[in-house]
């Protein structure tokens, strides 16, 4: 089973916030991020350290300083996060490393694992950050229709 870590969870959740067209230009802080988005606050340090490296984010130093954006939110993609955060987007162990199993060579599963793996990799890889957010635009809207309705059917 797929399991995606908890670095690429928190890593995602916090590019998503500064991602956020109302704060996209100002910097954050790592304890406030961390408090919205309820990430530790050691493991979001840690992990803007490898955003860093990756260049999804950048750090400004001072009184005012804090987080933002390196790059545009369409030019981050979902995989750039999970490869930040160290996230080995993969079926089973056997797809990248085929001598851990004495059966691989013959084995009749393993291309499919492969090919699946190859597919997500490639759907993470063409997944942005600001199709992201869309997808997140239209829940939220799509949350708001539903309580409305709701509330519409109470009050009847």
């Amino acid at each position: 089973m797929l399991n995606i870590n908890k670095a690429s969870q928190y890593g995602l959740r916090a590019v998503i916030y500064l991602s956020n067209p109302k704060i996209r230009y100002t910097t954050s802080s790592i304890q406030y991020i961390a408090k919205r988005e309820e990430i530790p606050v050691a493991y979001l340090r840690k992990l803007v350290v490898d955003l860093k490296r990756a260049g999804i984010v950048r750090t400004i130093q001072g009184q005012y300083g804090g987080i933002q954006l390196a790059k545009d939110p369409a030019a981050i993609s979902v995989l750039d996060i999970l490869n930040a955060a160290g996230e080995e987007v993969q079926l089973n162990e056997c797809v990248p490393k085929p001598f851990v199993c004495k059966q691989s060579k013959g084995c009749s599963i393993r291309p499919i694992w492969v090919e699946v793996t190859f597919s997500l990799r490639d759907y993470f890889d063409s997944t942005s950050i600001a199709d992201v957010l869309e997808q997140q635009e239209l829940c939220e809207k799509e949350s708001s229709r539903e309580t409305n309705s709701k509330n519409y059917a109470i009050n009847e």
